[in-house]
């Protein structure tokens, strides 16, 4: 598991290497394994997700049921050992493919409660459209948006952040994810994200 977590670092890194001047103000790396349950239950854990420059990490893990080709449903658990700040709720993923399967549409809704001192409820959204412009590349935008309450106002948009994304399949098994994108709520501030999925 150390090796995969470090290679995905050391891919995601070099990736960094080809934006030129672009630069980040925060960096995500994990990986995340898949496995897959009889009735089309599926197990998703992300043992180590490192966001830089924060020091120590915090592991995800989701435990659902495959709904339909295009809906998913999640229990979705956050356990963050930097910050002390561990949350729990739903996931409802949502996809579907046209053009002979090559134009890919999907939304993520998130919805967490806290369950540590001191947080409180989180909203995420993100949504990806991506073009596979070869069998195993696929390009497009990814927009990951999060919001919380402030004060008396219950929706309060924290960071959302849009820009380019990049997919590669290697095999049917392993795929994984990079992005690169500005927050529009603050032009000055960026977000890199390299993901690496594996099915076992």
């Amino acid at each position: 598991m150390y090796s995969i977590q470090k290679a995905s670092l050391i891919c995601g890194f070099i990736f960094l290497g080809f934006l030129g001047n672009l630069q980040a103000q925060t960096y995500f790396s994990t990986v995340e394994i898949r496995y897959n349950l009889p009735k089309q239950w599926q197990i998703r854990l992300r043992p180590t997700v490192f966001t830089f420059p924060n020091e120590g990490f915090r592991t995800e893990l989701m435990v659902g049921k495959i709904l339909s080709p295009n809906w998913r449903i999640f229990s979705y658990s956050q356990f963050d050992f930097y910050r002390n700040k561990h949350q729990t709720g739903l996931r409802l993923d949502y996809s579907k493919t046209y053009l002979n399967k090559k134009l890919l549409v999907q939304g993520q809704i998130r919805a967490f409660v806290g369950m540590s001192k001191d947080t409180d409820f989180e909203g995420i959204f993100l949504g990806d459209i991506n073009y596979r412009v070869v069998p195993k590349v696929a390009l497009g935008v990814r927009n990951f948006t999060l919001e919380s309450p402030e004060g008396e106002q219950f929706f309060k948009v924290r960071r959302s952040f849009l820009g380019p994304a990049a997919w590669y399949y290697p095999n049917p098994k392993n795929t994984f994810l990079t992005y690169y994108g500005p927050n529009v709520m603050k032009k000055d501030s960026f977000l890199f994200m390299f993901v690496w999925f594996v099915t076992i």
